[in-house]
């Protein structure tokens, strides 16, 4: 049956039937939009989870950091802000940039590698604790507010207070860092909801097709049923005769 298939396939070819044609473009067509249709669901499913998950948290954390910047900034500006307004160290209160930087420096050197994270004095109405930043080497302050701000520490009893300066001279310009990341999430998530409710834009044109194909498959699949019942069986009847002779 099949050799009979294959045999109406290729008379159909050498007759001229268009209609083969038409079916092996149809298949190649059907499944580039099956394929396509398939990849639409998939990037659906993600934009849901999107929508659900992804920037509902990106939103609530970024949210969170530019809250705490505000916080801490107004912290921040309530010390003064030229020269230096003094440090505390371990209950100790220096108004001598020179000598504060020394002892923070003892500070930290008598804290080690054992007590991380314990409270070693306060700068500008924030708490210092010392951490080990293991992939530097290096002993950091964190500054502690509404947030934390790490700030890794040199050898230079100066240089350190001049770093815990720079970074509290930059919470204005990562607060508007922060906030366009979070106008950026706001919008993606905007975007991800318009974008789910759109459809399929070959839909149309795939139906289309796929009832096209599936005519072709049954008028060529009638052609063949056709055929096998015009072929004659008598030869196969002569054989046995020739045989039996």
């Amino acid at each position: 049956m099949y050799i009979i298939g294959l045999f109406t396939v290729f008379s159909c070819v050498t007759a001229g039937d268009e209609r083969i044609k038409e079916k092996m473009d149809l298949d190649l067509e059907v499944t580039s939009l099956r394929t396509a249709y398939s990849n639409f669901l998939d990037n659906r499913r993600n934009l849901k989870s999107d929508i659900v998950k992804k920037y509902p948290e990106l939103i609530a954390q970024r949210s969170e950091a530019a809250a705490g910047f505000e916080k801490d900034m107004a912290t921040y500006k309530a010390h003064p802000s030229e020269g230096f307004s003094g440090m505390t160290i371990n209950g100790k209160f220096f108004d001598d940039k020179k000598e504060a930087g020394k002892a923070l420096l003892d500070a930290v050197k008598a804290v080690g590698l054992q007590q991380t994270g314990k409270v070693i004095g306060s700068y500008k109405g924030f708490d210092m604790t010392v951490d080990f930043n293991k992939t530097k080497g290096a002993f950091e302050i964190n500054l502690k507010g509404a947030l934390s701000h790490r700030v890794e520490l040199g050898g230079d009893v100066l240089g350190n207070i001049q770093r815990l300066d720079n970074e509290l001279n930059s919470f204005e310009k990562k607060l508007a860092a922060v906030k366009e990341r979070l106008a950026d999430a706001q919008n993606q998530l905007k975007i991800a909801k318009q974008e789910v409710e759109k459809p399929f834009p070959k839909m149309e044109e795939l139906k289309a097709k796929e009832k096209r194909l599936n005519e072709l498959n049954k008028e060529l699949s009638l052609d063949k049923q056709e055929e096998s019942e015009v072929l004659p069986d008598e030869p196969e009847k002569e054989a046995k005769d020739d045989i039996a002779i």
